[in-house]
C-alpha cells in the first residue's frame, strides 16, 4: 500500500476515533444532565416534602396553641368564676362579722349602762354608810328579805332606810366599827334560830325592858352581830328565808307566837348588785399554771370544770372570764379563730380538690390538734360546700398559730430523732465560714462541721440535683458538674427545732406583754426565732422575722451596743437572702455591715474580719471569682495579724482561699493553701485531731480536680482511717468519709469498692441515725447513682424511690430536698426506657422549685436545663430547645451574660442546637460560650478549654476540618499545661483530636493520637475502665488500616 493511501486511512481512523470520542463525550454530558435534573427534581421533591412536613408542623403547633388558649381561656373563666363565689362568700362573712360586731356593740352599750347604774348604787350605798356611821342609835328591824333601819343622828333626827340582807352583812362586814358601836336587835327570836339563819355564833345576849308607845312593857332578847365573828363562808351561806316578826307596836317573845306578817309597807328590797372579780396578776396565777393547764389540755376537761377543781384543791379563786383570758395569754387557747380556721379550710379545700395526688392534712392550732369533724361544722355553718375551692376575700397570709403535716401510709407522722444538728451555712453566731466545697456536709455536729461549715453554690438546700452519668467524656459536657449542685443541710427540714419555735413565740409573746415589743429582751428573742427558722429551711419566714427586727433596731437611736446587735441582725438577714439565691441583695447587705463593723468595731476586729470572709463567699457564688479572692486574701492577712499564722481560725482563712482559687480553676495554687492549711494543722492540732482529717479530705478533693486519683484515693483513705481510730467507725463524721471516697474510686474505675463503701456509709447511718434520717436517704440516693453507673438500673431505681419516700414522709413533697430526689429518679426511669415517666417526674421537680423557690431560683433554672435533657433523649428537639433557652434566660436575668453558670448555659443550648443540625447557630452560641470564658475565666481555665473542644466539634460537623483541628489542638495544648499530660481530660483531647486527624485521611497520626490515648488511659484509669475500652475500639480499625496500607505499598 502506498504512502499517501496510508496517510489517508490513518487519517480517516484518527477522524473517526475522535468522532467516537466526541460522540462518548456528548453521551456523558446527557447523563451527566440528566442525573444533574434528575439531582434537582430529587432536591425540589424533597424540599417541597420538608415544606409540607415544615408546614404540617406549624398547623400543629398552631392548633394547639389554639387548644391551649381555649383550655387556659376555659381555667381562667372557671378561676373567675370561682373568685366572684369566693368574693360573695367573703361578703357574706364580712355581713356576719358586721351583724357580730353590732350584736358585741349592744353588749357592751347594755354593759355600759349596767355599770353606769352602779356607779350610781354604790354613791348611794356610800352616803347611806356615811349617815350610819353620823349616827348614835341604829335599830334594825328584819323583815322578808331585806333590814328596815331607823337611825337617829347627833341632832335627834330619825332616818329610816331599807337594806337588802346581802347589802347589810355586807355593810357591816366593810365597816367593823358600826357593828361594834351599835347593837342590832332581833325581836325576841332565840339564838338557836338565828345561828341557822345566819351562820353565825352567839356573841352576847340579855334581856332588857323596852317602853312601848301606850305605856307597854316588852322583853327583848338582843344578840351582837361582830364582824370577827363571821365565818369565812358568811356571806354566802347567810339565809334570809325568816317572815317579819312584828311591828312597832307589838313584840313577841317566842316565835310559835308570832304571825307570819306582809312585807314592809315601804317596798321590796333593791335589786342585789353583783361583785367586782379581784384583780389577779401574772405571778398569782403561776403556781397553778402547770395543774390549769394539764387538766385543760392534757385532760381535755372544760375551762368551768378546771375551775371548780382547783378552788376545790387549792381554794384559789377567779371568774371564767378570767381563766379564758389566762389561758389565752399562755398561748394554749383551744378555741380557733376565724382568720385561723378560714387558712385551715383554704389548705383543706387546696389539698383536696387541687394537690389530689397527695395525703391529706393534718391541722394544728397552738400544738393542739384540730379534729375534722371541727373543720366539716364550720364549712356547713358557713356553706362552705365540700366540692368548692374555699378562697376567702382577702386571703391574708396564714397565720403563724396554725401547723399542719402528712399521715403516711403507714400511720402516724414520722418521729423524728435529731442527731446533734451540724453547724449552720454562714452562721453569724461564730466567725467560721461558709466556702463552697463539694463535698458531703457532716450529718451530725462535729469539729470538721465548725472548721469547715456547709455550703455550696446554691445555698445548701438539698443534695446534688445534677446528674452526672460516667461515660466517655464528650467536650460538650460541662467537666465539672459540682457548680451546678446544691448540698443538703439536715438542720433544714420543717419539723426540726419545733418546739423551740413554739417556745420563742411564746417567749416572745410574753415578753412584747411584760416590756415592750421594742425591749431589747424581744429582740433577742426575734433573732434566736430567725436561727431556728433558718435551721428548718422556712427561709421565707425567716426573711419576714429578721426584716422586722432589723427595722426595730433602725428605728431606735440606740448605743453602740444596740449598732452592734443591729449589724448581727443584718448579717443573719444576709445568710436568709443567700440560701435563696438572692446573692445580689445579700451581697448589699453583707457589704453594709462590713463596712458599719469597721466603723464601729474597727478594720481588724474579729467580727470585721468574719463580714469580710462571708462576702468573699457571696462574691464567689456570683462568678466574682476575682473580688472573691481579693476578699478571702484581705481576711487572712486580718486575721494572721491579730490571731497569727497558726491560729485555727487562720487556717480556715488559708482554706477557703483555696477553694475559691480551686474555683478560678488554679488548681496548683489551690493545692498549696490546702496543704499549708493541713500542715498548720497538723502542727498546732495533731494529726489525728477532726479538723486536721477534715483539711486531708478537703487536700483530697483539690487532688481529684487535678487528676491526681491515686493521691486523692490515699488522702481520703488517711481521713477515713483517721476518723476511725479518733471517732470510731460508726461516728456519722466517720460515715461521711466513706461515702466521700466513693466517688475517688469511681474515678479510678473501682466501681466494685465504690460500690461497697455506699453501702457501707448507708448501713453505718441507718444504725446510728434511723433508716429514715436526712443523712440516711441522701446515702440512699448516692448508693443509687453509684447503681446506675454500674449498670444495675432495676436496684438503683428501687433506692431512688427508697429515698424519694422517705423525704416525702420525713420533709413533705415539696422540701427542696424531696424535689431533689424526684429530679434523681428521672434519669434512672429514662435508662430503663420509662421516657414518660421521667419527663413526668422532671416536670414534677420543675413545678415544685417553681413553687416553693421561685420560678428564676438557681435550682429551678437547674431542673428547668435537667427537664431539657430529658426532652432532648426523647427526640423532642424543639420543646428541648426551648427549656434551654428559658434556662439561658433566666441565668442571664438572674446572674447576668457573663456568669461562668450563664456560660454553662450558653454551651449547653448549643449541644442541642447542633443534635438539630443548626450548626450555624451551634457554632455562634459555642463561640460567645468561648469569648465570655475567656474573658471572665481567663484562656487557660478548664472550662474555657473545654469550649475550644466543643466548638471544634461544631466545626467537624460542618465540615471545616482545618479549623477544627486548631481547636481540638489548642484544647489539647491546654490541657497539657494546665492539667499535666496524663490527666483524663487531656487524654480525652488526644482521643478527640484523633478522629478529627482520622476525618482529614491522616491516618497515621490519627492512630498515632488514639494510641497514645489508649496508654495514658490504661496508665490512669487502668485495663478496664470504660474510657480505655473505648480508647481500645477507636485504635483497632485504624491499626488495621495502616498494617494494610503499608503491606500493600
Amino acid at each position: 500500500m502506498d504512502s499517501p493511501t496510508l496517510q489517508n486511512l490513518i487519517s480517516n481512523m484518527d477522524r473517526m476515533e475522535m468522532e467516537s470520542s466526541n460522540q462518548q463525550h456528548q453521551e456523558t454530558e446527557t447523563k451527566a444532565n440528566y442525573l444533574r435534573q434528575l439531582r434537582d427534581a430529587t432536591n425540589s421533591l424533597a424540599l417541597a416534602s420538608q415544606r409540607q412536613l415544615e408546614l404540617q408542623k406549624r398547623t400543629e403547633a398552631e392548633l394547639k396553641d389554639a387548644k391551649e388558649e381555649i383550655e387556659y381561656l376555659t381555667n381562667d373563666l372557671e378561676s373567675q368564676r370561682k373568685m366572684q363565689l369566693g368574693m360573695m362568700t367573703g361578703l357574706v362573712d364580712a355581713m356576719l362579722d358586721f351583724e357580730r360586731m353590732g350584736t358585741e356593740l349592744a353588749d357592751a352599750k347594755a354593759e355600759l349602762e349596767t355599770s353606769q347604774a352602779r356607779i350610781q348604787s354604790l354613791t348611794r350605798d356610800i352616803g347611806r354608810q356615811r349617815k350610819l356611821l353620823e349616827c348614835t342609835h341604829v335599830n334594825c328591824q328584819l323583815g322578808d328579805g331585806y333590814v328596815k333601819v331607823v337611825n337617829v343622828d347627833k341632832s335627834g333626827n330619825m332616818y329610816v332606810d331599807i337594806f337588802t340582807r346581802e347589802e347589810y352583812l355586807n355593810m357591816v362586814a366593810y365597816l367593823p366599827q358600826l357593828a361594834l358601836s351599835h347593837t342590832v336587835h332581833h325581836n325576841a327570836l332565840p339564838a338557836q334560830q338565828l345561828h341557822g339563819w345566819y351562820g353565825v355564833g352567839q356573841t352576847s345576849a340579855f334581856t332588857s325592858q323596852v317602853q312601848l308607845s301606850g305605856g307597854q312593857v316588852a322583853t327583848m332578847q338582843n344578840y351582837d352581830l361582830h364582824p370577827f365573828s363571821l365565818s369565812t363562808a358568811y356571806p354566802s351561806q347567810a339565809q334570809f328565808n325568816i317572815g317579819f316578826a312584828g311591828n312597832s307596836q307589838s313584840v313577841y317573845a317566842s316565835t310559835s307566837e308570832a304571825p307570819v306578817g306582809p312585807p314592809s309597807p315601804m317596798g321590796p328590797p333593791a335589786r342585789p348588785r353583783k361583785r367586782k372579780a379581784a384583780t389577779l396578776r401574772a405571778d398569782d396565777w403561776e403556781p397553778y399554771k402547770e395543774r390549769i393547764l394539764d387538766l385543760h389540755i392534757v385532760q381535755n376537761l372544760s375551762l368551768p370544770k378546771v375551775r371548780q377543781m382547783i378552788e376545790e384543791e387549792y381554794g384559789f379563786k377567779a371568774e371564767l372570764r378570767q381563766y379564758r383570758t389566762r389561758v389565752s395569754q399562755w398561748g394554749k387557747d383551744k378555741n380557733v379563730k376565724p382568720q385561723e380556721m378560714q387558712a385551715i379550710v383554704r389548705k383543706r379545700q387546696k389539698r383536696k380538690l387541687v394537690e389530689t395526688n397527695k395525703r391529706p392534712l393534718v391541722f394544728e392550732v397552738r400544738g393542739s390538734q384540730v379534729e375534722p369533724q371541727k373543720i366539716e361544722r364550720w364549712m356547713k355553718r358557713h356553706d362552705v360546700a365540700e366540692s368548692f375551692q374555699y378562697a376567702p376575700s382577702p386571703a391574708g397570709s396564714t397565720p403563724s398559730a396554725v401547723g399542719c403535716y402528712t399521715i403516711s401510709e403507714r400511720g402516724s407522722p414520722a418521729t423524728i430523732s435529731v442527731y446533734s444538728p451540724a453547724a449552720s451555712v454562714l452562721s453569724s453566731r461564730d466567725m467560721y465560714l461558709a466556702a463552697q466545697s463539694p463535698q458531703m456536709p457532716s450529718p451530725a455536729l462535729s469539729v470538721s462541721s465548725i472548721v469547715r461549715p456547709q455550703a455550696s453554690a446554691f445555698a445548701g438546700q438539698s443534695p446534688a440535683i445534677a446528674h452526672r452519668s460516667l461515660v466517655e467524656l464528650q467536650p460538650g459536657f460541662v467537666h465539672d458538674l459540682s457548680t451546678f449542685e446544691s448540698e443538703m443541710d439536715i438542720n433544714a427540714w420543717p419539723r426540726y427545732r419545733r418546739d423551740e419555735e413554739t417556745r420563742l413565740r411564746d417567749q416572745i409573746r410574753r415578753a412584747e406583754i411584760a416590756f415592750m415589743s421594742s425591749s431589747s429582751e424581744t429582740l433577742g428573742m426575734r433573732y434566736e426565732l430567725g436561727s431556728v427558722l433558718i435551721d428548718q429551711g422556712r427561709y421565707r419566714a425567716a426573711e419576714d422575722v429578721l426584716r422586722r427586727l432589723v427595722e426595730s433596731y433602725e428605728s431606735q437611736s440606740g448605743n453602740d451596743d444596740d449598732n452592734i446587735e443591729m449589724l448581727k441582725a443584718l448579717h443573719l438577714l444576709g445568710r436568709v437572702l443567700y440560701c435563696q439565691g438572692l446573692y445580689v441583695k445579700a451581697e448589699r447587705l453583707f457589704r453594709r455591715a462590713m463596712q458599719e463593723r469597721e466603723k464601729v468595731l474597727g478594720a481588724e476586729h474579729l467580727d470585721t474580719l468574719t463580714s469580710i470572709s462571708q462576702l468573699g463567699s457571696v462574691l464567689s457564688s456570683q462568678g466574682k471569682y476575682e473580688e472573691a479572692e481579693a476578699m478571702q486574701r484581705r481576711a487572712l492577712e486580718g486575721r494572721e495579724k491579730v490571731l497569727g499564722p497558726e491560729h485555727p481560725h487562720t487556717l480556715t482563712s488559708v482554706s477557703q482561699l483555696g477553694l475559691v482559687l480551686s474555683s478560678q480553676g488554679k488548681y496548683e495554687e489551690a493545692e498549696a493553701m490546702q496543704r499549708r492549711a493541713l500542715e498548720g494543722y497538723e502542727k498546732v492540732l495533731g494529726p489525728e485531731h477532726p479538723a486536721t482529717l477534715s483539711s486531708v479530705s478537703q487536700l483530697g478533693s483539690v487532688l481529684e480536680r487535678r487528676g491526681k486519683y491515686e493521691e486523692a484515693e490515699a488522702m481520703q483513705r488517711r481521713a477515713l482511717e483517721g476518723y476511725e481510730k479518733v471517732l470510731g467507725p460508726e461516728h456519722p463524721d466517720t460515715l461521711t468519709s466513706v461515702r466521700q471516697l466513693g466517688p475517688v474510686l469511681e474515678r479510678r474505675g473501682k466501681y466494685e469498692e465504690a460500690e461497697a463503701m455506699q453501702r457501707r456509709a448507708l448501713e453505718g447511718y441507718e444504725k446510728v441515725l434511723g433508716p429514715e434520717h436526712p443523712a440516711t436517704l441522701s446515702s440512699v440516693s448516692q448508693l443509687g447513682l453509684v447503681l446506675e453507673r454500674r449498670g444495675k438500673y432495676e436496684e438503683a431505681e428501687a433506692m431512688q424511690r427508697r429515698a424519694l419516700e422517705g423525704y416525702e414522709k420525713v420533709l413533705g413533697p415539696e422540701h427542696p430536698a424531696t424535689l431533689s430526689s424526684v429530679s434523681q429518679l428521672g434519669p434512672v426511669l429514662e435508662r430503663r426506657g420509662k421516657y414518660e415517666e421521667a419527663e413526668a417526674m422532671q416536670r414534677r421537680a420543675l413545678e415544685g422549685y417553681e413553687k416553693v423557690l421561685g420560678p428564676e431560683h438557681p435550682d429551678t433554672l437547674t431542673s428547668v436545663s435537667q427537664l431539657g435533657l430529658v426532652l432532648l433523649s426523647q427526640g423532642k428537639y424543639e420543646e428541648a430547645e426551648g427549656m434551654h433557652r428559658r434556662d439561658l434566660a433566666g441565668r442571664e436575668k438572674v446572674l447576668g451574660p457573663e456568669h461562668p453558670y450563664t456560660l454553662t448555659s450558653v454551651s449547653q443550648l448549643g449541644l442541642v442546637l447542633s443534635s438539630q443540625g443548626k450548626y450555624e447557630e451551634a457554632e455562634a452560641m459555642q463561640r460567645r460560650a468561648l469569648e465570655g470564658r475567656e474573658k471572665v475565666l481567663g484562656p487557660e481555665h478548664p472550662d474555657t478549654l473545654t469550649s475550644v473542644s466543643q466548638l471544634g466539634l461544631v466545626l467537624l460537623s460542618q465540615g471545616k476540618y482545618e479549623e477544627a483541628e486548631a481547636m481540638h489542638r489548642r484544647a489539647l495544648e491546654g490541657r497539657e499545661k494546665v492539667l499535666g499530660p496524663e490527666h483524663p481530660y487531656t487524654l480525652t483531647s488526644v482521643s478527640q483530636l484523633g478522629s478529627v486527624l482520622s476525618s482529614q485521611g491522616k491516618y497515621e497520626e490519627a492512630e498515632a493520637m488514639h494510641r497514645r490515648a489508649l496508654e495514658g488511659r490504661e496508665k490512669v484509669l487502668g485495663p478496664e475502665h470504660p474510657y480505655t475500652l473505648t480508647s481500645v475500639k477507636n485504635l483497632a480499625p485504624l491499626t488495621q488500616f495502616n498494617s494494610w496500607k503499608n503491606a500493600s505499598s
